[in-house]
């Protein structure tokens, strides 16, 4: 075999390297898409535990209870309780908090429980180095500075100011401090304090955050929950660390999901390019297959040569893939991680790595594709008679063939609407995942018989507009469904992959705006920090800030908002305080159904919950609803439904006015500012609430158009990591294009010889290729627009009900459609020139010789 592969393996492949490099190119992206996605997602995965759990691996279960904090006493109950198999208790205070004088830049600020004189005795590996030894006088707040936020600060630096607990405060700089061991997360963005001192400055002066347990080797983690629960009593919630590794991974499944599905998608589209110019290399190497047979060559041999030339060249190109990956998940670190800081929580990722299990799985899947891709037209090498092969034209296909294909489609899109069926006993998003995966592929499966047939449709209309040409090249489409209709695939499969992209941001965009209108009718949004459309850079405000700015003659009302998340069967839910009293402004101003609704909210204990809430978790009204607060349990009586797509797991509305009695928080994240005549006021109150208020607490304003505009931004910036993928997919089913048109010009050398015999110019053979070009990205485009309606129908209607429980009706984007078909005869077209500057260079002489 070794010999067979030298002399004939890679003297074919030498000869015909520009196709081999098409096959290896089209590995190299798909792969590419893969490694990149694969790093982005662990990147984005372990910066988001991070930012959620910065200590995660220095202790065995925690003691939390949302965002709400937990009593600081209740460590020292649990500690007194001596609870057999924990060995340290340690209480924490961990929140986020601004620095004024490095740009309002945002960093962690960590309260933990050390002694000054023994500060390399902690359990988080921090190193601490003592330069103001005044700074830990009673009754000062001491800090401590990470290195890179000491290095940004004047250098022997005394104070420290932040801004924190809805107010500016300053610290007393005390020294400096290193992570190491299982702190080296934190970075050097950090600030500790001592626990107390922490505290307050998060104006939580008798809570704790969470506390943190560490257990006795060969302690039964299980046993000694159990034990720490019944001391809790109901008053937090005893949790592990892979359960918060669990929501957080929760929170960003739908974009894994979409990473994940990218990638394969390039490689799906380079196994359509791989198994057609394989198969055309069978038909073309007939002649030598023959010789071979004769000779005595098994089947066997017949069948590893291409299979030995499909796995060189995908392990080239998996190779070569590998490190493009990694340059291409570098590159969008910074953007990706930008855009998960606007919408989540701010984020700090590490440069992403190509471990050892993203390298084997990338090289795999990249193997295995050539592999996949050269099965069939192996075996069919291999089945040949020698008086088969050596026969000039290619065999067309025959009925057994088309109903094989028939066969195929249909059984896998009869799996997938039994995955559809049976999604509710299957594992978490295998049924709905499953479903859409295997029908999409048995509708690829059968779009060459879909080609053919469009390609007799075009004849007629094709000899009218096209002449000649067109008439040439729509024969030959019909002629050869085998040849183009794989590459037809591919470019259906991009052109109903983004139309489906298209289709949910302007289904998303449509409902969203119609909740801005109808349901947010401030004149503008107030935050602190930063907009409200960058939610991870924003921090709270004291709620008597509302009174002075509805004391504004340009003012008529003041709502406040309150913003906390929530534990809720497992899931990280949004609870929303608003103040509901504060609705003075008039009837034309809030739509009445939303007016009826926080009506019904002024009754203390009851709350309303988003449709996705009720969706999700089947809790609607008339239902009663248990959530945590800092008292324990709080049981609630919901007393009905809002559209809000402020969460993606669910969110709760409760009255501000009963929220800070009972859970004694004066804080606020956003106030909703009315004016008494916007047209006119809107610019004069953003400039009065910067001059007044600007210095001390940062106020930003948005007006409702910008915050329009931040949210379409906000959407579209998180789409476009898909359209950045669906479009590497794009230049693999373009370069699939290319190898159809070059395999056309192969196989048609007697054809277009015999053309040019009889007087076809130059002029009228270059153009009857790229007719047939235009032919394909026309017919793969009309394809793709009738398989992208039903995807973004699933998408939108299942899988984004499934996964965030949102109702949104679907619009289909005909403008998106139109720019789709265009962009792809267009790039068709392009594709089609190299195939067509290869047909002129057709020797009449040669094309037509008696072999």
């Amino acid at each position: 075999m070794l010999s067979l592969y030298r002399t004939l393996s890679l003297r074919y492949l030498r000869r015909r390297w520009s196709r081999a490099a098409l096959i290896v190119v089209s590995i190299t992206l798909g792969v590419a898409i893969l490694v990149a996605t694969q790093m982005l997602k662990q990147s984005m995965i372990q910066a988001g535990q991070a930012a959620a759990n910065p200590l995660a691996g220095t202790y065995d279960l925690e003691i939390s209870n949302s965002d709400f904090g937990v009593p600081r006493e209740l460590a020292d109950q649990l500690a007194h309780a001596r609870i057999p198999g924990v060995k340290s208790i340690q209480p924490l205070v961990v929140g986020r908090v601004v620095l004024p004088e490095l740009s309002s830049r945002s960093a962690l600020l960590l309260g933990v429980g050390f002694d000054a004189d023994k500060t390399a005795d902690n359990p988080w590996g921090l190193e601490v180095r003592i330069t103001n030894p005044l700074a830990l006088l009673p009754g000062r707040k001491a800090v401590f500075l990470g290195k890179n936020l000491a290095e940004s600060l004047e250098r022997g630096f005394t104070t420290v100011r932040v801004r924190a607990g809805g107010q500016e405060q300053q610290l007393a700089g005390a020294g400096t401090i290193d992570a190491h061991g299982p702190a080296a997360a934190l970075g050097g963005n950090v600030l500790v304090m001592r626990i107390a001192d922490a505290a307050a400055v998060v104006g939580q002066p008798q809570m704790v955050t969470e506390i943190h347990l560490a257990l006795e080797t060969g302690a039964d983690r299980d046993q000694v929950r159990r034990l720490v629960e019944d001391r809790v009593a109901g008053k937090a919630e005893v949790r592990t660390p892979e359960a918060d590794v669990e929501s957080i991974r929760d929170i960003m499944a739908g974009l894994e999901v979409a990473f994940s599905l990218g990638g394969l998608a390039a490689l799906v589209v380079g196994l359509f390019l791989v198994y057609n110019a394989l198969s055309v290399s069978v038909a073309e190497r007939g002649p030598e297959i023959g010789i071979l047979r004769s000779l005595g060559a098994t089947r066997g041999q017949i069948a590893g040569l291409f299979a030995g030339e499909a796995g060189l060249l995908g392990l080239t190109g998996a190779l070569a893939g590998v490190p493009l990956g990694a340059t291409l998940a570098n590159l969008g670190l910074g953007f990706i991680e930008q855009v998960l800081t606007d919408i989540f929580v701010p984020l700090e990722a590490r440069p992403p790595a190509v471990t050892p299990v993203i390298f084997i799985a990338a090289v795999s899947a990249g193997l295995l594709t050539s592999l996949s891709a050269a099965l069939v037209p192996a075996i069919q090498a291999a089945l040949h008679e020698p008086a088969e092969v050596v026969r000039r034209t290619p065999s067309r296909r025959g009925l057994a063939s088309r109903l094989l294909q028939t066969g195929a489609s249909g059984l896998l899109i009869a799996a997938g609407m039994g995955c559809l069926a049976l999604r509710d006993v299957l594992p978490p998003r295998a049924g709905s995942f499953g479903c859409v995966v295997l029908i999409f592929l048995g509708l690829l499966i059968a779009t060459p018989l879909l080609a053919a047939l469009g390609a007799r449709l075009l004849q007629p209309p094709a000899r009218l507009l096209l002449g000649i040409e067109g008439r040439l090249a729509a024969d030959n489409l019909a002629r050869s469904p085998g040849r183009t209709g794989l590459v037809i695939a591919a470019v259906a499969a991009v052109v109903a992959l983004m139309f489906e992209t298209a289709g949910v941001i302007t289904t998303s965009e449509d409902a969203i705006f119609a909740w801005l209108d109808d349901l947010i009718a401030a004149d503008l949004y107030v935050t602190a920090n930063g907009p409200i459309t960058s939610g991870g850079q924003t921090v709270p405000m004291r709620d008597n800030l509302a009174q002075q700015i509805a004391a504004l003659p340009e003012v008529e009302a003041v709502i406040p908002v309150r913003f906390q998340r929530i534990d809720y069967h497992n899931k990280i839910v949004s609870l929303l305080a608003v103040g509901v009293s504060d609705f003075s402004v008039s009837s034309e101003r809030v739509p009445a159904s939303r007016r009826q609704a926080y009506e019904r909210l002024s009754k203390p204990g009851t709350v309303l919950v988003s449709e996705n809430f009720t969706v999700l978790y089947g809790v609607g009204e008339g239902d009663r609803l248990q959530i945590p607060s800092p008292r324990g349990p709080l049981d609630l009586q919901v007393v009905g439904t809002l559209v809000d797509y402020t969460w993606s797991r669910g969110t709760v509305f409760i009255d501000r006015a009963f929220y800070r009695e009972y859970f004694q928080d004066p804080l606020i994240d956003l106030f909703d500012v009315y004016l008494r005549r916007p047209e006119s006021d809107t610019e004069s109150v953003r400039e009065t609430l910067s001059r007044r208020w600007g210095a001390e607490h940062a106020l930003v304003a948005l007006t409702r158009d910008e915050l329009r505009r931040g949210v379409s931004s906000a959407i579209r910036r998180l789409y476009s990591l898909l359209y950045v993928q669906e479009g590497i997919v794009g230049i693999v089913a373009a370069l699939g294009v290319v190898t159809a048109l070059l395999i056309s010009v192969l196989q048609r050398r007697r054809e277009l010889g015999l053309l040019r015999a009889i007087g076809a110019s130059q002029g009228q053979v270059l153009r009857s290729v790229l007719a047939e070009a235009t032919l394909m990205g026309l017919i793969g485009s009309a394809i793709g627009i009738l398989f992208g309606i039903p995807l973004e129908w699933y998408a939108v209607r299942v899988i984004m009900v499934e996964e965030s429980g949102f109702l949104f009706p679907v619009q289909i984007s005909w403008v998106a459609a139109g720019i789709l078909i265009s962009l792809a005869l267009a790039v068709a077209t392009l594709a089609g020139f190299w195939p067509a500057l290869r047909a002129l260079r057709v020797h009449i002489t040669e094309a037509i010789a008696y072999e």
